[in-house]
């Protein structure tokens, strides 16, 4: 049998919040433009990977649909 954990955490500003999420999408973003160079062998810009990984994946991001306006 595996151990499993749970683990949270909550901002006290939102502002913070809203960073991590920043940082946090530009690590995926850069985790698509290393695999899309790996499968496809195409060598995407930053704007390039972030355009693509926004249109296929955003909207399945975690928060995507709360007001992202602040």
């Amino acid at each position: 049998m595996q151990n499993t954990f749970e683990i949270g955490i909550q901002f006290l500003d939102e502002n913070d919040s809203f960073r991590v999420r920043m940082v946090e999408q530009i690590c995926h973003i850069e985790q698509y433009k290393q695999e899309v160079f790996d499968k496809d062998g195409r060598q995407l810009s930053g704007e390039q990977a972030a355009v693509e990984w926004i249109q296929k994946y955003a909207t399945d991001f975690p928060g995507a649909t709360e007001d992202s306006s602040k």
